[in-house]
């Protein structure tokens, strides 16, 4: 137990700053919608957060619904959005592990871009898993 208080301390500075620009970059795509607050055609914080599970490994999750709930949290703080808010954070969060997952798996590596195969590979399984 103390032990991963104790590497929750030390990763504190990473899983805020993932936690910031998901937000950020998140309520900036909402804004940039062709209906304010309707659904973004390229949702930014995907991609971050499947880099940040790729560069850092699973260690980085809470960051990433945290920042998921603060746009929720921010946007719209209604119950029900609250609770909307919560599930697609759990989703969210699960998405961008099992990308990195997948993308290990069938590239063999962390990073898929020595040879032409791990690249159509990164970007299938990439796109699968960021939607």
């Amino acid at each position: 137990m103390k032990k991963r208080l104790r590497q929750l301390r030390q990763n504190f500075p990473l899983i805020a700053a993932i936690a910031f620009s998901y937000c950020f970059f998140g309520l900036l795509g909402l804004k940039l919608a062709v209906l304010p607050g309707d659904v973004t055609a390229v949702w930014i914080p995907a991609g971050i957060a499947l880099g940040a599970v790729l560069i850092w490994g699973k260690k980085i999750w809470p960051g990433i619904i945290l920042g998921s709930f603060s746009i929720s949290l921010v946007f719209n703080p209604t119950p029900i959005s609250l609770a909307i808010g919560a599930v697609t954070s759990v989703g969210n969060t699960l998405t961008p592990l099992f990308g990195a997952f997948f993308i290990k798996r069938f590239t063999h590596s962390r990073y898929p871009f020595h040879r032409a195969i791990q690249v159509f590979h990164f970007v299938g399984w990439g796109a699968i898993a960021a939607q």
